[in-house]
Parts: structure tokens; sequence; C-alpha cells
């Protein structure tokens, strides 16, 4: 049962990275720099910026949550 519930999730996991790294292609396309050029008003601009930062956030939360998760895990198997 534990098995079925990991496999479950790891498809899960993958189905929702595919579509992650296929919204971000555009942004993954060039650098940031041109990015930010490439973009008139400083409204848009912001929002870019915005945007980016918030990706980066939850990029990392998202590891990090995983790696407590884990590590959770192994504590109580060693106790």
């Amino acid at each position: 049962m534990v098995e079925e519930d990991v496999q479950t999730t790891l498809t899960t996991l993958t189905s929702q990275l595919d579509v992650l790294e296929e919204s971000l292609k555009p942004l993954l396309a060039s650098n940031y720099t041109d990015l930010v050029s490439a973009q008139s008003s400083p409204l848009t601009k912001a929002k870019l910026n915005v945007l980016l930062s918030y990706a980066v956030h939850d990029l990392i939360w998202g590891m990090l949550h995983s790696l407590m998760d884990s590590g959770e895990r192994v504590l109580m198997n060693l106790c």
C-alpha cells in the first residue's frame, strides 16, 4: 500500500514538473537581462521581477519542505 502511494505521488510530481517546465520555457529561453530589457514599460518590468522572485521563492520552499519531510521520516525511523 505504501509503494502505491509513493508511485502515485511520483507520477503526480512528474506531471506537475512537466507542466511547470513547459510554462517556464519562455522565461528560460533567454537570460534575465535580455528578458527585462525587452519589456517596454516600467510596470511590466516590475511585474516580471515580482513573478520571477515568487517563482524562485516557491521552488526553494518546495525543495526545503521536501527535505524537512524526509528528515522527519529519518528521525522517526531512528527513534
